[in-house]
């Protein structure tokens, strides 16, 4: 016999609680067969300070998301050539790392637009890009948001050397 239900479960947590992740066991009984059935999930609970947008059609963003797992950093989603990402909704956040991976068109100018209205806000912003340099490094928007400018496609440098005495750097 099939029963389904089309009632929802909520629950609501208080708008204090620090963004974590939580782990719920559901566990469904049918007592005419005697039958218990376990699943868990896992569910961000409040609203982590940090977007992740992934800007591509790739898999680029899997690396900032198994790091972050692995760094216990909650975060959020957001798939840029999936659903139009708004400037109210952007400015849920205080952190947005936003990748467009091996894109050559990467940041259009609408979302340059919004992300310049962010980083006025007060947002902080990191653009990871392999092409953001010939795609938009001639624009205001690389020189006043990020307040760089692109110099060569390609230095022919591998290495970063650290600053001797930085405490962050020194040794690398």
């Amino acid at each position: 016999q099939e029963v389904t239900t089309t009632t929802p479960f909520t629950f609501e947590v208080s708008q204090d609680l620090q963004p974590h992740k939580a782990w719920f066991l559901i566990e469904m009984v049918s007592d005419t067969f005697s039958v218990v059935f376990q699943d868990s999930i896992q569910v961000i609970m409040g609203r982590p300070d940090l977007l992740l947008v992934d800007d591509d059609s790739e898999w680029f963003e899997e690396y900032y998301q198994s790091s972050l797992q692995e760094l216990g950093v909650p975060y959020d989603d957001w798939d840029a050539n999936a659903d139009d990402l708004t400037l109210d909704e952007l400015q849920n956040y205080s952190l947005v790392i936003w990748e467009t991976g091996r894109d050559e068109n990467t940041v259009s100018s609408d979302y340059q637009i919004l992300l310049t209205s962010f980083a006025e806000a007060g947002g902080n912003l990191m653009l990871c890009s392999q092409y953001a340099g010939e795609d938009i490094g001639d624009t205001p928007f690389l020189s006043y948001v990020f307040h760089a400018e692109h110099g060569v496609d390609n230095s022919g440098v591998h290495f970063l050397d650290g600053v001797d005495g930085h405490a962050f750097s020194n040794g690398m």
